[in-house]
């Protein structure tokens, strides 16, 4: 309302990403309205319109600088979080739902978002700021009694490193990446709860111990022996342990071999702008930044949360839509530009 912007006014290809998610979630709501195995009730429909309406406001009235706003205050109050945790300020009751994940996942994208911010062409500050934000974010994320809000972040950062190097022809610094992650996740496993130490061996020793396991081959078996879905929610009557933790799963198990190949359209696509991103605007806060957003939340989305929480994925799915369209019209105007002096010339 204050750029004085109209929904019409919009870009193709906002509409075009508006238009199917749209059409995703139509599936999804409409598998729990018609669906004999439950009914949705009010607020959980509330819930799941909810999501609509965030995506939809952001693919509808947000532009670039107004997520950098956002990621800079994100960043600040991840920063703010950890310092709390770190000084005990923060308890996490879960009887009321607070579990680790709910302080984690503000944590790991303050993190995301200060490498983002140290691998910037911007403001020296900004790596400064880089600096501190990864210092303290991963001193209060290695106190949390989790494995994702640590060790995605993680691979996320790992992999980009390496691949920014790799582009730069920085290979001493690929190998020192390495290194430092090496020496990374020993310090981490020493500051570590023995709670979580366990957890995480139980990734590499004993795998079939691994609850989501369970679930995952439970919910698998369920969604193939009912290709249409059993409705959104309805999971809620099952005896598998809870929801599937599992994006895909959940999306399957709900409406059926449609919704599922609406979310591998709507994952491809998102992976498409993220890599785009990367790949041409690679030093730039706003484009890794959202490219950070999405793929963690996407990678949490897939071992934890349920769909009714989704509005976090799918507002960061429109904000790195966002991001690509307006670096993609950026580039398209530079090559207009750099052709029309050719032709004058």
């Amino acid at each position: 309302m204050d750029n004085k912007k109209l929904p019409f006014l919009i870009g193709e290809g906002r509409k075009r990403l508006l238009s199917l998610l749209l059409f995703f979630w139509l599936v999804l709501i409409l598998s729990g309205l018609i669906s004999s195995h439950i009914a949705l009730s009010v607020i959980e429909l509330s819930q799941y319109l909810s999501i609509i309406i965030a995506f939809s406001a952001v693919l509808l009235f947000v532009e670039g600088k107004d997520i950098k706003k956002l990621f800079f205050f994100q960043f600040g109050w991840g920063v703010f979080l950890s310092i709390l945790s770190i000084l005990d300020l923060i308890t996490l009751d879960r009887s009321d739902g607070q579990n680790y994940l709910v302080l984690g996942v503000p944590l790991a994208i303050a993190l995301l978002l200060s490498v983002a911010l140290f691998f910037t062409k911007d403001w020296w500050l900004y790596r400064a700021a880089g600096i501190l934000g990864v210092i303290i974010t991963v001193g209060a994320l290695s106190q949390l009694d989790g494995r994702a809000p640590l060790l995605f972040p993680m691979i996320l950062i790992v992999a980009y490193v390496i691949y920014y190097n790799w582009k730069n022809g920085n290979f001493y610094w690929i190998f020192g990446t390495v290194g430092a992650f090496v020496v990374f996740v020993a310090g981490a496993f020493l500051m570590a709860p023995e709670s979580r130490i366990d957890r995480m061996m139980r990734l590499f020793t004993n795998i079939d111990e691994e609850p989501r396991v369970e679930i995952y081959a439970y919910y698998l078996k369920k969604s193939f022996d009912n290709v249409l879905g059993y409705g959104l929610k309805a999971w809620s009557n099952e005896s598998a342990g809870g929801y599937p933790h599992n994006f895909f799963l959940e999306v399957m198990f709900s409406a059926g071999l449609l919704g599922l190949l609406l979310s591998i359209i709507i994952t491809v696509l998102f992976l498409t702008f993220s890599w785009f991103l990367i790949r041409n605007w690679g030093d730039q806060f706003l484009a890794v930044g959202s490219v950070f957003l999405v793929l963690y939340l996407f990678m949490t989305w897939n071992v934890s949360f349920e769909l009714s929480g989704t509005y976090m994925l799918f507002s960061a799915i429109a904000v790195v839509g966002v991001v690509y369209f307006e670096f993609k019209n950026k580039r398209l105007n530079h090559a207009d530009s750099y052709n029309t002096i050719n032709r004058l010339k």
